[in-house]
């Protein structure tokens, strides 16, 4: 599935109709990534060591589809360069304390019904929810800033056969950021 590229994040964003919304995200670059049943270990569970809050205790391989709110793990997103899209297949992902060096986290899980959507579907309702993140939370944008003044959204979705025969309809919607820098806190999330 091609991602779809949008600005980034111009700031707390000013509240009005979806296309002015989508318009004050600026340059943010999105990846969509198509998640599915790859392997039997996938149906297993999730195997990732956490606390009693759900805190991941220490690193290790988790499927996207076990991604949870709040969740940091590493990416090797490359931010793609002008109108370029780039298309990834994913069967796992590494996932760390926040404390430890990492690219990503996991800002809300959407469940979505009805027919299998559109990339563009997805990104905007992706893009729209750090949008409003920011908005929420323009202390911890402006940090992110610091990092990667051009982070960007990436999203998991399931494939159509498992949206289709599993009724597997969550979308995991996450702020990555691309380069060398990365992130050793955990971004607040709204639960």
């Amino acid at each position: 599935m091609p991602p779809h590229v949008y600005p980034p994040p111009g700031g707390p964003p000013k509240r009005g109709s979806r296309a002015k919304t989508l318009l004050v995200i600026g340059l943010l670059i999105a990846v969509v990534t198509p998640i599915g049943l790859v392997g039997n270990w996938m149906l297993t569970g999730d195997m990732t060591e956490r606390d009693d809050e759900g805190n991941v205790l220490a690193e290790g391989e988790t499927s996207a589809l076990h991604l949870r709110q709040g969740d940091c793990y590493r990416e090797k997103a490359k931010e793609p360069d002008g109108d370029e899209t780039t298309v990834t297949g994913v069967e796992a992902v590494t996932v760390v304390p926040c404390d430890k060096p990492h690219s990503a986290q996991v800002m809300q899980r959407i469940t979505m019904s009805g027919k299998y959507p559109s990339d563009k579907q997805v990104m905007d309702r992706c893009a729209e929810a750090i949008v409003i993140w920011a908005e929420r939370h323009p202390a911890a944008d402006r940090k992110l800033r610091k990092v990667d003044a051009e982070y960007g959204a990436q999203t998991f979705m399931p494939t159509r056969r498992s949206w289709e025969s599993l009724d597997d309809n969550a979308i995991v919607c996450g702020i990555v950021v691309f380069g060398k820098k990365k992130l050793t806190w955990q971004l607040p999330v709204d639960k």
